[in-house]
């Protein structure tokens, strides 16, 4: 974010053209926006990189450091941070640009079409009337990452709302919530604060 806010306010990225700095491709090599290292992995060009700087007579300084620097815990490969095209939940209020269907039977309610069958090449067909006259409403063609559905823990455990309406009523909100550093901003603050308070108008544990 750093990197990112000096290079919005130098002029080196723009937030309104979308242009963002990232010379590197899915596998974290080098593109044709680098010409003289394309096609090199980012982390084994050092040498390359310090040569080229050499002959320019543009290298100021060569050191080694020794720092902690982040691995996969799953394959323990190095990783890298890279600029990459997100998706954000859109909270408002305006009632008619964002719509969740529940089942079968709200569809039916909300379009007027009845359904056995909600594979995408179904659904995909079927509009919604704006609430507020709008334009017709369509299915997006995204879908939510599963960490999205991780938000629905707290009450999907007891199966509310089909099952356990007693026992969610007993534990919700929540009094005591231990969780993980790493978790916190993503999965805790964001996905569950935001269902939770979307479905019950409340957050998801006292404070």
């Amino acid at each position: 974010m750093h990197d990112y806010r000096v290079c919005l306010a130098n002029g080196v990225i723009n937030k309104d053209t979308g242009s963002v700095v990232c010379p590197i491709d899915a596998q974290c090599r080098f593109t044709d926006e680098i010409k003289d290292f394309q096609g090199q992995d980012v982390k084994y060009a050092d040498k390359t990189i310090i040569k080229n700087l050499k002959e320019s007579k543009r290298l100021v300084h060569q050191s080694v450091l020794k720092h902690s620097y982040p691995f996969c815990w799953k394959i323990d490969t190095l990783l890298i941070y890279r600029a990459i095209p997100s998706w954000f939940i859109c909270v408002n209020d305006d009632g008619y640009k964002i719509v969740c269907v529940g089942s079968i039977e709200a569809l039916k309610q909300l379009s007027g079409v009845s359904v056995d069958d909600i594979h995408r090449k179904i659904v995909d067909e079927i509009t919604l009337p704006s609430r507020l006259g709008k334009d017709l409403l369509l299915r997006v063609s995204e879908v939510f990452e599963c960490w999205f559905e991780s938000g629905s823990e707290l009450y999907a455990l007891v199966q509310y709302p089909f099952d356990g309406h007693r026992t969610f009523i007993d534990i919700f909100p929540a009094d005591f919530i231990a969780e993980g550093i790493d978790q916190t901003r993503g999965w805790f603050l964001y996905i569950i604060i935001v269902m939770l308070t979307a479905l019950f108008d409340q957050l998801p544990f006292n404070c």
